[in-house]
């Protein structure tokens, strides 16, 4: 075989690790959509527009904030908090998969070359995943599937009143449910508003 096919080879084998990693991630993104548009009621004509137009993780912590507002008991709040870490960890390693380069090695593993900024610092790495961690990785996100469709069969659509926004700021405060799911998609620890002055 000559040295050209050989690279020839490594790359298609290393290509099709890396893209069935973003095949099951894209799995779990649609579930998340599915959640999305379960929430906010939205018509399938629009729906793309909406979930498209949100990047993963604010729609991650639409889902989950949404979520931990209306479920009350022990085992779905655990579901809740599973989703939220073991998502972000995926999604943690998708920013590894999908923006680095990589070669396989002689070994048979995916060697990425990662250079990202932390800090004012300039860090680079060259971690290497084998055959198993793949796998792993792929079982994970199938796990993930499952439970985030168990979390969309859970949440509800729910009504917000919208006219506090203009008329009545002070509805927000006097109502914690919602104050509290505006502190969570916003990351703000929580939400203070001016109180009115009767």
């Amino acid at each position: 075989m000559s040295d050209a096919q050989t690279a020839s080879d490594a790359l298609e084998r290393a290509c099709g690790l890396v893209g069935r990693f973003l095949y099951h991630f894209a799995r779990v993104e649609q579930k998340i959509d599915q959640a999305i548009i379960k929430l906010l009621e939205l018509d399938e004509s629009v729906a793309p527009v909406v979930t498209g137009s949100i990047d993963f993780v604010r729609k991650l912590s639409m889902v989950c904030a949404s979520a931990r507002i209306q479920v009350t008991t022990t085992e779905p709040q655990k579901l809740v908090e599973t989703v939220w870490r073991e998502v972000n960890a995926v999604n943690d390693d998708r920013q590894t998969v999908a923006h680095c380069a990589f070669h396989l090695t002689r070994d048979g593993s995916v060697e990425f070359t990662r250079v990202v900024t932390r800090g004012g610092r300039v860090q680079s790495g060259t971690p290497q995943w084998d055959i198993q961690k793949f796998e792993q990785r792929y079982q994970k996100m199938s796990e993930l599937e499952k439970k985030l469709e168990q979390l969309v069969e859970m949440i509800k659509p729910r009504l917000v009143p919208m006219d506090w926004y203009v008329s009545d700021a002070t509805q927000v405060s006097r109502n914690p449910q919602m104050s509290a799911a505006l502190a969570a998609s916003s990351g703000a620890t929580e939400v203070i508003l001016p109180t009115s002055k009767d």
